[in-house]
C-alpha cells in the first residue's frame, strides 16, 4: 500500500513557548504514544522504519489499541517553495510512504525479524498530539525521545488532491486552530524525519 502525503515539519530542541497554547486550541486532539524504530539513515530523502504498536490516551486512562506492526517506507518525491506572506515563505514536501511488509507477532519469522529490528535499530519514542480538520489536515504536536534527549516536533500533513497552493493559503488564513504561528514556521528551519534523524545522529 503506498500514500501520498503534503507535509511540512519543524523540530526544536527546547519547548517553544507556544507549543502547549497552539496544542490545547486544537479540538478534539487525539493523544497517543508509539515507539518506530527506523533503519540508519543514509540520506535527507528516504527512510525506513518498522512502525511500532500504538498506545492511545484515553480519558485519564491509557488504553493499549490493538495494532499491527508494520516495515515502511517513506520518499521525498518533490520539494516546492510556496510565498506565504511579506517576503516570506514556506517549503512544501511531497512524500510517498510504503507498507513493505505487516508483521504477524505469533509467526515465528516475524518475531524473529521484530526481534532483529528492535535489537540493531534506532529507537525513537513519540508521544503525539493529533488533530484532523473536515478537509483532512492532520496537525502534530509531539514529544520525542531520541538517545537519551528530548525533542518537540510540530507537523502539518494533508492530503495531495488539496494541492499544495490551497494548503498555503489555507495556512495563511488568520484564526486557524491548532497550528504554530506564522512567525514560528518561517523563521525557523523546515525538517524532515529523515533530514533531522540524519542531523542527530551526527551531533
Amino acid at each position: 500500500m503506498s500514500v501520498a502525503t503534503l507535509e511540512l515539519r519543524w523540530f526544536f530542541q527546547e519547548r517553544p513557548e507556544w507549543f502547549d497554547k497552539a496544542a490545547e486550541s486544537a479540538w478534539r486532539p487525539e493523544r497517543s504514544v508509539r515507539t518506530d524504530w527506523y533503519a540508519p539513515i543514509a540520506d535527507r530523502n528516504s527512510s525506513v522504519k518498522l512502525r511500532g504498536v500504538t498506545e492511545e490516551r484515553g480519558r485519564g486512562q491509557q488504553e493499549n489499541v490493538d495494532a499491527t506492526p508494520a516495515i515502511e517506507s517513506k520518499i521525498l518525491q518533490s520539494t516546492d517553495c510556496h510565498p506565504i506572506a511579506d517576503d516570506q515563505s514556506l517549503m512544501i514536501e511531497r512524500w510517498v510512504k510504503h507498507t513493505l511488509r505487516t508483521l504477524d507477532p505469533s509467526a515465528k519469522e516475524d518475531a524473529e525479524l521484530r526481534q532483529l529490528i528492535t535489537e540493531n535499530w534506532l529507537p525513537v519514542r513519540k508521544e503525539r498530539l493529533l488533530y484532523q480538520t473536515e478537509d483532512s489536515i492532520q496537525i502534530e504536536f509531539a514529544t520525542v525521545e531520541l538517545l537519551g534527549g528530548t525533542y518537540w516536533t510540530h507537523c502539518i500533513e494533508a492530503p495531495t488532491k488539496l494541492n499544495a497552493g490551497n494548503l498555503v493559503r489555507w495556512l495563511g488564513d488568520s484564526g486557524q486552530p491548532g497550528i504554530a504561528p506564522i512567525e514560528v514556521m518561517t523563521r525557523n528551519p523546515q525538517q524532515s524525519w529523515p533530514s533531522w534523524l540524519q542531523t542527530r545522529m551526527l551531533v
